[in-house]
């Protein structure tokens, strides 16, 4: 994946995600997604599930940033970071990982990326930008 520069507004780095069943990387849309340091695990909107038609393969309980304890529908998705190449959209490297639908619909994204996809990358934090490649 070539590396990308992704601009921090208002305390969020909000970037393209593609997101699709396993085994496919040919049918993956585009999402807007948060880069989320301090959430363990990727979390979908209830948006991606209806669009793309995950079907559940059981429930997790997440603990939302108020602290409170839900449990919510776990899929097994594929999800990648979009790269803007040229006039083009790439997938950057993409991974098959379990996630769980966000509890709440967000006003701004549909993908929460958490550390179990975003560790796999390499970050770089320079003022408000993060330079993200593998």
């Amino acid at each position: 994946m070539p590396p990308f520069l992704a601009e921090i507004e208002n305390n969020q780095a909000i970037i393209k995600a593609a997101v699709g069943r396993p085994g496919s990387l040919n049918n993956m849309q585009g999402y807007d997604a948060l880069l989320d340091t301090g959430a363990q695990s990727t979390l979908v909107s209830q948006k991606v599930v209806d669009e793309l038609g995950f079907i559940p393969i059981g429930s997790d309980s997440i603990r939302t940033v108020e602290g409170n304890i839900v449990t919510t529908k776990k899929y097994h998705i594929n999800v990648g970071i979009l790269v803007q190449f040229g006039s083009n959209d790439i997938v950057g490297t993409g991974f098959t990982i379990n996630v769980a639908s966000l509890p709440f619909q967000p006003a701004n994204f549909d993908v929460l990326l958490g550390m179990d996809l975003i560790s796999r990358f390499h970050m770089t934090f320079w003022g408000n930008r993060i330079i993200i490649s593998n």
